[in-house]
Parts: structure tokens; C-alpha cells; sequence
């Protein structure tokens, strides 16, 4: 398999100007795991790692039916979850879409994979971790708990209201003790 359109992100550490051990290298930060569904094996793991043009590879593998999972650090992918049957004798690999909770599977997606057709990954977005450090004080209070009361103009109102008519005895307390 190969795993297509990866874009290149402007990493925090980059901006900071920090060396992060192996910050560059997308490919160490992919795992491709291929689960055994096979009665006898089921749950046994095979592992493959990227190498530099993003390729993927399982070799050996049995007769018998698989679940490919491949998770990224800093990508979501298009599809992460496929089911591959292999046929050792006919020497055919079929790949197919595999949602998961699904109760069917896509078989109108089936791919043939072989040496010169890969299974092709796309990238769909880059993961976000970090908020934006050039968040105003308004970016806060809308996004705070009290939000939708600043986000409409009405509630604001009457927000301000009930807060002044709260307040005002004790305000008044300190401008006119008497009327108090």
C-alpha cells in the first residue's frame, strides 16, 4: 500500500526554533497493523512500517482474511479500515472498504492489490492539537461555557439586566446607605 497526499504541516517546533527528535519523519509516525480474522489465528498482529516514499508492505501472509488498520499521529485519513482476503494458491490480494459498526461490507469496492498497484491512501486533513496563540479575549468568551449568552445580542441584554438588578443593592449600599 502507499499513503498519498500527504501535505507538509508547519510543526509548533518549528516555529519555536526546538529540535524534536525525529519531528520530521511522517512516515515513523504511521502505524499499519493487519489483524489475522482467521478462526484458528484470530487476532494474531503483523506490522509493517513506511518507508521514505510512504510505502507499506506485509510479506508471508496465509490464505485467509484480514483487517488493515492504518492510524496516523498528525492525519486523518479518507479510510483507515480495510478488509483484505488472501489467496495464496491463486496469488490474489483483495482489498475492500470495511466502516466500522458496519453490518455488510463494501464489496463494490473491492481492489486487486499487486507490486504495481498498491493500495492508495489518501490524506483527507492534517490533526489539530494546538489552539491558535493569536486568540483574541472575545475568541475566549465565546467559546466559554457562557458563550451563546455574548454569541446573540438579546441575551446579552437581558444578561446585563438581571446582573445590574442583582448588583444594585449592594452598590447601593456604598452610594446611599439611607435609601438602602
Amino acid at each position: 500500500g502507499k499513503i498519498d497526499d500527504i501535505p507538509q504541516i508547519d510543526e509548533l517546533y518549528h516555529e519555536k526554533n526546538v529540535h524534536v527528535v525525529n519531528g520530521d519523519n511522517k512516515a515513523s509516525r504511521f502505524h499499519v497493523d493487519l489483524y489475522q480474522l482467521d478462526k484458528n489465528e484470530a487476532g494474531v498482529r503483523h506490522s509493517a512500517l513506511l518507508d521514505g516514499n510512504h510505502y507499506f508492505q506485509f510479506e508471508n501472509l496465509k490464505t485467509g482474511e484480514y483487517e488493515l488498520i492504518v492510524d496516523s499521529y498528525d492525519f486523518i485519513l479518507s479510510n483507515s479500515r480495510f478488509r483484505v482476503q488472501v489467496d495464496e494458491e491463486a496469488d490474489i490480494v483483495q482489498v475492500f472498504e470495511d466502516y466500522l459498526a458496519s453490518r455488510s461490507f463494501n464489496r463494490s469496492s473491492i481492489f486487486n492489490v499487486t507490486e504495481s498497484t498498491p493500495l492508495v491512501l489518501s490524506v483527507k486533513e492534517p490533526k489539530q492539537f494546538y489552539e491558535s496563540a493569536s486568540g483574541s479575549i472575545m475568541d475566549m468568551v465565546y467559546n466559554s461555557p457562557l458563550g451563546f449568552i455574548f454569541k446573540n445580542r438579546l441575551y446579552t441584554i437581558i444578561f446585563f439586566i438581571c446582573l445590574s438588578i442583582m448588583a444594585a443593592p449592594t452598590i447601593l449600599q456604598y452610594i446611599n446607605p439611607e435609601l438602602a
